[in-house]
């Protein structure tokens, strides 16, 4: 029973984790910050590079970096 506590509270913290990190992304992914957006993502991908959100993120983070330059 112990070990299942442990592995659901761990889960949780992990679920948690990446929710802020989403919500920290488009915080700054709408006010155009790409310094902070690229220091979010190194971080968000040393600590959890399996994260589904962070692949999502680093796609929208350089095709719109992209878009931006080819503009």
């Amino acid at each position: 029973m112990k070990k299942n506590l442990t592995f659901f509270l761990c889960l949780l913290a992990l679920t948690l984790t990446a929710q802020d990190r989403l919500q920290q992304f488009q915080s700054l992914f709408q006010n155009s910050d790409t310094t902070g957006l690229s220091i979010l993502l190194k971080s968000w991908q040393a600590e959890s590079p399996n994260d589904a959100e962070l692949y999502t993120s680093l796609f929208n983070y350089h095709f719109n970096k992209r878009m931006f330059i080819k503009s």
